[in-house]
């Protein structure tokens, strides 16, 4: 299992896997993640799936986001971004890869061209068609899903997230589905109470995608740079 290996983080991963079968009904999926998950506030869903082995890498993410929310910057280029998340995310380790100048131009195009970038990552991934399919169908309906309530986005990934459980996914795949998946859900967890100039993109699901396929790391790396970027414009 990969490593989250941010500094402060100190989360254990929580290595339980789904075992619904495809069969299940929505009301054993509403079950499974009302399980997996804890309440925060009033009665209001907290982000985390423990049933998610990868689930740490979505906690990592929202909490270098609110670091660096929390504090005064005001990058203007994307490299500026780079620099202040490799900041954040302190020395790479083996087990972690630092963003350099060639993550710029990939960045670039997947904020510039988020559906297209993702179609050339797909096609040189080396992930099973199985895969492809599961997040090409993921991204192509993200802009629906992040429309609705909370609640309503956590059953929805919740219940993607058996596919930790099938037979037909490679272990690789599973990695990357469930790494992007996590990241996701945590990202769209304050939608009904941040500045919608914060809201997450489907470039930065698609930088999410760009990243797992190295690592975790890479992953959390890519989707606070994109989403940073574009929350303080900068120029590309």
């Amino acid at each position: 299992m990969e490593n989250v290996n941010l500094p402060f983080k100190g989360l254990l991963v929580v290595a339980l896997l789904y075992s619904c079968s495809p069969q299940d009904n929505m009301e054993t999926i509403k079950t499974n993640a009302i399980n997996g998950s804890e309440t925060y506030k009033t009665g209001a869903t907290a982000p985390g799936n423990k049933l998610n082995a990868y689930d740490s890498a979505g906690e990592s993410y929202r909490e270098l986001l609110t670091i660096y929310q929390s504090g005064t910057h005001s990058p203007e280029s994307l490299p500026a971004v780079r620099a202040i998340i490799n900041g954040l995310t302190g020395t790479p380790t083996t087990t972690t890869t630092s963003t350099n100048d060639t993550t710029d131009g990939l960045l670039t195009d997947i904020i510039q061209s988020p559906e297209a970038t993702f179609v050339t990552i797909l096609q040189q991934s080396g992930l099973s068609q199985n895969a492809k399919d599961i997040l090409s169908d993921f991204v192509a309906g993200f802009e629906l899903l992040k429309a609705k309530s909370f609640d309503a986005i956590y059953i929805e990934i919740v219940s993607q997230e058996t596919v930790s459980s099938s037979d037909s996914l490679t272990t690789e795949d599973k990695r990357i589905l469930l790494t992007v998946m996590s990241i996701a859900r945590y990202s769209l967890s304050n939608k009904c109470c941040e500045d919608t100039d914060w809201e997450t993109s489907v470039g930065n699901i698609v930088a999410a995608t760009a990243g797992a396929l190295i690592n975790a790391d890479t992953a959390i790396r890519y989707t606070l740079i994109t989403r940073i970027g574009e929350y303080e414009l900068v120029p590309l």
